[in-house]
């Protein structure tokens, strides 16, 4: 059962979304919060640099973590100095980074340069494997692809699309494909991001936009009846694929059968290259 840690005000909003599914434990850490099993508080710090010289003693909350890690945060909050440190403190396990990137039109100048500095450090220890992979989420893209959403229901809207979606991505990645051609990702490719797509639609709907993508993933998710019935169904799957094939990239897919009432297709793409830097 893989750990979920959220770190900051907008990752412990979005790691709610993990708790619907049984698979993982979640913990969460920041200022206001109460030290229990499960959360750890902060001391409110005047800038990021005192988050990163006074983190918060994170070793005895982390005694039951499990080996897989699931590390939610963002650079555009103060919280965002002591990252580094709290990573540390469970350097032995597999960890992913889910990077929420949030709308930096809304935020201070100061903010900005935080969420840099720590957009472009936690890449680059990904690609050089400290993490298992880092996936980057533009919260802006998500706004457009919820659409109009009441306020009272936007943070868990939110949480619901980043955790769902990863979370059947991982289901269908750890599955055995009725067909396709699912090969295993290159290791140098640890940057990713996430997306949604429909059969036989020309767009899909990517949580970031990468700079250039060396592999692309397209997990069809496909009604056992519609499978059944649909004489078409593969032609138009073939077909979708081979309109979003790029050159240099390797575009992959897999037909999974399921039991839901919908079809999803579900969306990877991993690069090499530290988004944001000037090449």
């Amino acid at each position: 059962m893989p750990s979920v840690v959220g770190l900051g005000d907008l990752a412990n909003e979005v790691v709610s979304g993990f708790e619907t599914y049984p698979e993982y434990e979640v913990y969460r850490i920041g200022v206001g919060l109460k030290d229990t099993a499960q959360t750890k508080g902060m001391k409110k710090q005047d800038s990021v640099e005192l988050y990163e010289q006074n983190p918060p003693a994170t070793k005895r909350f982390f005694k039951n973590i499990q080996d897989e890690v699931i590390f939610v945060c963002t650079g555009a909050e103060p919280e965002s100095g002591a990252v580094l440190r709290i990573l540390e403190t469970i350097k032995d396990k597999k960890i992913t980074v889910i990077y929420l990137r949030k709308d930096l039109d809304l935020v201070s100048q100061k903010e900005v340069l935080q969420d840099r500095v720590a957009f472009g450090i936690l890449q680059n220890y990904a690609r050089s494997g400290l993490f298992e992979r880092i996936i980057l989420i533009d919260m802006n893209q998500i706004d457009e692809i919820l659409g109009d959403v009441p306020v009272s229901e936007y943070a868990e809207r939110q949480s619901q699309l980043v955790a769902s979606t990863y979370h059947m991505i991982q289901v269908f990645q750890h599955s055995q494909p009725i067909m396709g051609n699912m090969l295993p990702s290159e290791s140098t490719n640890r940057i990713s991001t996430l997306g949604l797509s429909e059969i036989g639609e020309s767009d899909d709907k990517w949580f970031f936009e990468l700079n250039k993508s060396f592999e692309v993933y397209y997990l069809y998710a496909v009604n056992e009846n519609l499978l059944n019935q649909d004489k078409r169904l593969l032609n138009k799957i073939k077909t979708q694929i081979k309109e979003r094939a790029q050159e240099n990239t390797k575009t992959m897919f897999g037909i999974f059968p399921t039991d839901y009432d919908q079809n999803y297709v579900f969306c990877l793409a991993n690069t090499k290259i530290v988004q944001g830097e000037k090449n």
